[in-house]
């Protein structure tokens, strides 16, 4: 009985697919209808800045930017990625471990039952 409402339910599933996956589509072209509404009402609030004034804050953003990056070097230094490496490996080795001990539990004492 229960194979019969899985197969039921898969064939259902596959029947509506189409209407679920339209669903989604329709939201995506009243989006795009909506965002054509919206543009002729907008109206530009502020003028644009001339390009010597982008170029010079583009410019600063990317000094402070080296800046930090060249902070983080010193912080992530190998000594560091060598220790979490191997903290992370002997983790991996005892989990792997413990897990082999419990499978071997399993079998020889609960499967043996």
């Amino acid at each position: 009985m229960r194979l019969w409402v899985i197969i039921l339910m898969c064939v259902l599933r596959l029947a509506m697919m189409r209407h679920y996956l339209q669903a989604y589509l329709n939201l995506a072209q009243k989006g795009v209808d909506q965002m054509k509404k919206e543009a002729g009402r907008i109206k530009r609030i502020a003028p644009l800045k001339p390009d010597t004034v982008v170029e010079t804050q583009a410019q600063a953003s990317v000094a402070q930017l080296s800046v930090a990056l060249g902070g983080l070097r010193t912080v992530f230094s190998p000594l560091l990625f060598r220790g979490l490496f191997s903290f992370f490996s002997w983790w991996i080795a005892a989990c792997l471990f413990s897990t082999s001990l419990f499978g071997l539990f399993y079998h020889q004492y609960l499967m043996a039952a």
